[in-house]
């Protein structure tokens, strides 16, 4: 939810962040939306070891190998990973991006 909130008004000024009129609330909003790509980053790792619910046969699955074939095959896995890796490619280039990649 947080993410939601801070990711918008990071880019609505359509900075970038090697501006020098970059506003000090801004910077906080874009470190605010980092620590929460960070935490959901981490997440997705955790996802990684926690056992889930078949959808047809309804028993619980702990194989870690079914685990980790189920989410590193999942395309909707790799999409939410990839979500957390804007600022990244921000920082990567030298700030030639604007936040709008956000």
């Amino acid at each position: 939810l947080v993410t939601c909130i801070c990711s918008p008004l990071t880019f609505i000024w359509g900075s970038d962040m090697c501006d020098p009129l970059f506003e000090p609330f801004q910077r906080s909003l874009v470190r605010c939306d980092m620590a929460m790509d960070a935490i959901f980053g981490s997440y997705m790792v955790f996802l990684l070891n926690v056992s889930f619910l078949h959808q047809t046969q309804r028993l619980e699955i702990v194989s870690r190998r079914k685990i980790l074939r189920r989410h590193l095959l999942s395309t909707y896995y790799w999409l939410r990973v990839l979500s957390t890796t804007p600022y990244a490619f921000i920082m990567l280039s030298s700030c030639r991006f604007s936040l709008l990649l956000n």
